[in-house]
């Protein structure tokens, strides 16, 4: 049995308890021109290991993104070229 994907635009409230990490996710809602507001659409329980072999995996493929050329970083992380899709503040 497979579960279908679930579309998330991001993390909302990202808590460690008792061990585990607990992320909140969230999607975009309501959007008008630049603003929308924001409604949690599930949730995400992992152990402290599986989250920091998670997060190894993601700066894995940013930095390949950012070699290939697809997203450049910033002082402030990274971002996509000028002319992708935007997230919404």
């Amino acid at each position: 049995m497979t579960t279908p994907a679930q579309y998330v635009d991001g993390f909302g409230n990202i808590q460690l308890a008792e061990g585990v990490i607990r992320l909140e996710l969230v999607a975009f809602s309501k959007i008008e021109g630049t603003n929308s507001s924001v409604e949690k659409v599930g949730g995400l329980a992992m152990s402290l290991p599986a989250f920091l072999r998670s997060f190894n995996q993601m700066t894995t493929v940013v930095n390949k993104m950012v070699e290939q050329g697809l997203i450049t970083r910033t002082p402030t992380g990274v971002e996509a070229p000028k002319g992708a899709p935007a997230a919404v503040k």
